[in-house]
């Protein structure tokens, strides 16, 4: 039995209610992730500035001589950890770019 022109609009609203509640969701969601993410740029310069210091140079020796043991991580310490998260940022600044130019488009 076909479905009348009542129960069809009855779908079609509460489908495109639905999707109207997630997107408001999804964008506080992003809103607070965006908030954070832009919180934590202080700290980032700041680890990227020790990264290319003398002292994250003198702090590896250090650690290479066993000098810090006391520490119970020292991954910053290895050259990939931050340089990898340095690209990792760089390539998620390319993708909020090119997502932000295709919701404008859309708009």
């Amino acid at each position: 039995m076909e479905k009348s022109s009542q129960e069809l609009a009855l779908e079609r609203v509460r489908e495109m209610e639905e999707i109207l509640q997630s997107q408001r969701e999804e964008l506080a969601a992003m809103q607070n992730a965006l908030r954070i993410f832009a919180d934590s740029q202080r700290a980032y310069r700041k680890l990227v500035k020790y990264y290319y210091s003398r002292n994250f140079t003198a702090d590896n020796k250090r650690f290479d001589r066993g000098e810090l043991s006391a520490l119970s991580s020292a991954e910053v310490l290895t050259e990939d950890a931050v340089y990898d998260m340095m690209g990792e940022r760089y390539e998620l600044a390319l993708d909020m770019l090119e997502l932000a130019t295709k919701l404008i488009r859309e708009r």
